[in-house]
């Protein structure tokens, strides 16, 4: 399993005994993504997914700060537990904010990554990016604001049935 901590700008991955198999600390994460201001704020790693086989972990990191190369400021990270790489995935934006710690959510099914954003200046909206085993960046294929143009809170995959379930404030 994984824990993310905007606090700290830390991703720890451990095994079912809690033993710590691996981390991502701040400086790969800048590293990947040189324009954020990591800095023990809300900004940072915010929430995980893992893929259906558990071979690769996707990182959905935000920050105020605007690039300088004119795209989103947000993105997904990927993390292959089995070379050790991380990559971006893609960028988007997630959340505008740096003073709010978000409630960002991802869940990983069927090749599929559904990523939630949130409503500030525009509707929270559902994307979905292609991400099967070897795509190492993701591709959208399509997107879908919530009724209301709420934020989303949090995601889940009903696998038995095949429903995406999205929460938001109404």
């Amino acid at each position: 399993y994984a824990t993310a901590d905007s606090f700290e700008d830390l991703v720890e991955i451990r095994d079912i005994d809690q033993n710590l198999h691996g981390a991502i600390t701040r400086s790969q994460i800048a590293a990947q993504l040189p324009w954020m201001g990591l800095d023990g704020g809300p900004d940072g790693p915010s929430g995980l997914a893992w893929s259906d086989s558990g071979r690769l972990l996707f990182i959905l990191v935000h920050d105020a700060n605007l690039p300088g190369d004119g795209l989103p400021s947000d993105a997904v990270l990927r993390y292959d537990l089995g070379t050790g790489s991380l990559s971006v995935f893609t960028r988007l934006e997630l959340f505008d904010r740096d003073d709010l710690w978000p409630h960002l959510a991802a869940v990983h099914f069927k090749g599929r990554l559904y990523v939630g954003t949130f409503g500030f200046g525009g509707p929270g909206s559902v994307r979905v990016y292609q991400a099967t085993a070897n795509t190492t960046a993701g591709g959208l294929l399509s997107s879908a604001a919530l009724p209301g143009g709420d934020s989303v809170h949090g995601l889940a995959i009903d696998r038995a049935n095949s429903f995406l379930y999205a929460a938001s404030e109404s």
